[in-house]
């Protein structure tokens, strides 16, 4: 079972709230032309709104509290295993969807384990990076906010959607906040909610974007269907001896 994980949150004055929904459901679009060669999958509607306290303050913002979020998702595979699914896959296009879901399966951890249920969580930027460094556009570079590279995707997926101007070029820059994780807004790291350089944008980049994010997740969903972790030997503390 697959959990798609987007948000609706400001990206820059140029791309709509719901980019990173829009990202997600494009990549997932292109796994069911062409599903994964092993397996069977299921897929539940995108969670269109996520943990976006950080984006608060630029309009059109919707946020589920991070607390609340982890717990929201902790309900939601409870539910499905309650059902009888085995397997489930958090699959996230929203950078502050990530502390939440990791936070949701390490309190699920032992309670899952104990009745051989497998849960992950992944983003598709991560899964994607190796494919993506074979992009001479994207070589040495990285996804960041409204940025040329979902600026490009959503070229791809909705070009109907982009508005112009595109700001111009800011780069993440190599200072504190970009080596650590900390209590900032994003309105205290960029003015207009963009980084990046979105003019270079580019549909037919967009489109590679997507379909290698895509390939990458229908190979992983072939591992994940195999996937195996019950075969390890109980340590000491658990076993009868």
């Amino acid at each position: 079972m697959i959990i798609p994980l987007g948000a609706t949150e400001q990206h820059g004055p140029h791309l709509c709230t719901g980019t990173d929904t829009i990202i997600s459901e494009a990549i997932l679009r292109e796994l069911h032309k062409q599903p994964p060669d092993s397996g069977i999958y299921l897929q539940l509607p995108t969670q269109a709104v996520g943990a976006s306290d950080h984006h608060i303050s630029f309009g059109g913002t919707l946020s589920i509290p991070p607390l609340l979020f982890s717990q929201l998702l902790i309900a939601q595979v409870r539910c499905l295993v309650s059902q009888g699914h085995r397997r489930i896959v958090l699959f996230n296009a929203h950078g502050g969807n990530i502390a939440p879901m990791q936070t949701a399966l390490a309190e699920l951890a032992v309670e899952l384990n104990e009745i051989k249920v497998i849960a992950g969580c992944l983003s598709y930027w991560q899964l994607a990076r190796e494919s993506w460094e074979q992009i001479p556009e994207f070589s040495g570079r990285s996804l960041t906010h409204a940025c040329e590279f979902e600026t490009s995707m959503i070229y791809a997926a909705r070009p109907d959607l982009i508005r112009n101007p595109t700001p111009q070029k800011k780069e993440w820059n190599d200072t504190v906040e970009a080596r650590c994780s900390l209590a900032l807004p994003f309105s205290a790291m960029t003015e207009d909610g963009s980084f990046g350089d979105p003019g270079s944008a580019d549909a037919a980049l967009g489109s590679q974007l997507i379909n290698t994010s895509s390939d990458a997740f229908r190979s992983f969903l072939v591992d994940f269907s195999t996937y195996d972790p019950f075969r390890m030997t109980p340590c000491a503390a658990n076993s009868d001896s």
